[in-house]
């Protein structure tokens, strides 16, 4: 990097992760890049406890609170004031996590905050595409599964044309898997590693029945044990990536199986700690890549940790805003494969924009709010896979347990209550989903339900026939103006039905007109 390139104050991020906690300093140029100023990590037994017991001992809580007050000196050494530290998938699943979390604020001053999955996948994302900026505009003409193997999850992002249409972490991981093959007692190394095999197999049957995974040209691979296993292979070096050949990759695995951990130290020149972990991973990226059979992978120079600095210096707001087509099309995929009508959600989506931006003065919302009103319309019908009866409480589920690139748990929360009340019954405090809600969030689903039911009411017949031309008041009047000159007793009937929530929140009577004329 030129050193000619004005960078700003240096940011830190810390990632407590499953075997591990690595931490990264560096320093933004005024074109984006980075520079990166120091990194390291310290060895740390979060994912053996956690995938063994479910609880992180007093042992590793001590362990890792000096850790962190180690790096709190390095920060100081660089006057870093903006700094960021997460834990992912071991620190998810404990069961004493608050209390984990509570013991490193009060000795260090620091607050840990937990990644859900998603928020994970996301700072991969912009990590990786960062990196592979120069290659994208080839990538986005072909199907590309980006894939991290972790200690204890695997993040799994598939794009279609450039576009993500699914975001899933699994259950598999370095550590997990380790512990799984230690409660196995006797169980020999080969044994060991075809039972991972076997296992992960069995998880990608069930992701490509939810998400396919047929023609994918393209695997894009982070993760420890794959950057390790690129010294041993004859990579094709670009620049901020290397290539490597599946061919090659499978007989490096091969090679490793017939040592011993302690040989494998010996020749990774890592702990032991480490080197236990690095066939089971390479296992898990083997499996992956003969499964969807392709040819060569691409191997970025980064990790979660580049991605997170991106995510110190930018605000939400720009992180979401950045991802929006991601979002909505990560929102189409779940719609997809749940057999939700596109030409009646596409539809829905439209007119609920039109009604927004009508009522845009009498929102008192934040601009976030409109996408999230975007991917209500995409997946207000899903639950109509489960059942036509009740569906819009079977969709609220659904999106509770779906996972959605680019929204936090808050954002999900809001989506599916929007969901659940885009019919029938208005929100009501009692009602469990939406009660458990803060008073703004409770305020926003209200607000945002009222216009995706007027949307949908004018689409009952799930023809689109209504084109609506303009939105007007006349006092408190909002009238509909549409060219469709047919019967609209069927439209007219839903708008009746549908249109309380509106009136309530906002004090205005729905009207629709055909060629200015009320009906």
């Amino acid at each position: 990097m030129e050193h000619s390139k004005k960078l700003s104050e240096p940011v830190a991020v810390l990632d407590l992760g499953s075997s591990a906690i690595r931490f990264l300093i560096g320093q933004q140029t005024e074109q984006g890049d980075w520079r990166i100023l120091d990194k390291g990590e310290n060895s740390l037994s979060l994912g053996k406890d956690v995938f063994g017991s479910g609880y992180i001992s007093s042992a590793t809580a001590r362990k890792a609170i000096d850790i962190l007050r180690g790096f709190k000196e390095v920060m100081a050494g660089y006057g870093i004031k903006r700094y960021l530290v997460v834990g992912t998938s071991a620190l998810r699943e404990a069961r004493n996590r608050d209390g984990f979390i509570d013991r490193i604020l009060i000795n260090t001053g620091i607050e840990v905050q937990v990644l859900s999955g998603v928020e994970a996948n996301q700072m991969t994302y912009l990590a990786v595409e960062s990196s592979l900026s120069p290659v994208l505009p080839a990538l986005k003409r072909n199907n590309v599964l980006i894939l991290e193997v972790g200690g204890g999850s695997t993040e799994v992002m598939l794009l279609k044309k450039g576009r993500l249409v699914a975001s899933e972490v699994l259950n598999i991981g370095s550590v997990r898997y380790l512990e799984r093959i230690t409660e196995e007692a006797g169980m020999s190394q080969w044994a060991g590693t075809n039972y991972i095999s076997l296992q992960t197999h069995r998880l990608l049957e069930g992701l490509a029945r939810k998400v396919g995974l047929k023609k994918i040209s393209c695997l894009v691979a982070l993760g420890t044990e794959v950057r390790l296993a690129l010294e041993f292979l004859e990579a094709d070096r670009e620049e901020n990536y290397q290539i490597i050949r599946r061919e090659r990759f499978h007989s490096l695995i091969e090679e490793f199986r017939l040592l011993t951990v302690d040989e494998v130290a010996l020749r990774l020149n890592v702990p032991y700690g480490d080197a236990e972990l690095f066939l089971p991973g390479l296992i898990i990226y083997d499996t992956f890549f003969e499964f969807i059979k392709v040819d060569q992978i691409i191997v970025p120079d980064i990790s979660i940790r580049e991605g997170l600095l991106q995510g110190v210096v930018m605000a939400p707001e720009e992180i979401r805003e950045l991802f929006r087509e991601q979002i909505l099309a990560s929102c189409r995929g779940v719609a997809q494969r749940y057999a939700a009508g596109e030409d009646h959600y596409e539809y829905v989506r439209d007119a609920s924009l039109l009604i927004y931006d009508v009522l845009w003065n009498e929102l008192g919302l934040e601009k976030r709010h409109r996408l999230l009103l975007e991917a209500a319309a995409i997946l207000h019908d899903i639950g109509s896979y489960i059942s036509g009866r009740g569906h819009h409480k079977h969709g609220a589920y659904l999106v509770n347990n779906a996972e959605i690139f680019g929204l936090n748990n808050k954002d999900k929360k809001i989506l599916a209550q929007m969901v659940r009340y885009h019919r029938k019954s208005k929100p009501q405090q009692n009602h469990e989903g939406f009660g458990s809600l803060d008073r703004v969030s409770r305020l926003t689903v209200q607000k945002l339900s009222a216009i995706l039911r007027i949307a949908d009411a004018l689409d009952r017949s799930h023809t689109q026939r209504i084109n609506i031309r303009k939105i007007y008041f006349e006092g408190r009047n909002m009238v509909f103006l549409t060219d469709f000159t047919g019967d609209l007793t069927l439209e007219r009937f839903s708008l009746q039905e549908k249109a309380d929530l509106l009136e309530e929140v906002f004090g205005f009577q729905i009207s629709l007109r055909s060629q200015g004329i009320p009906i």
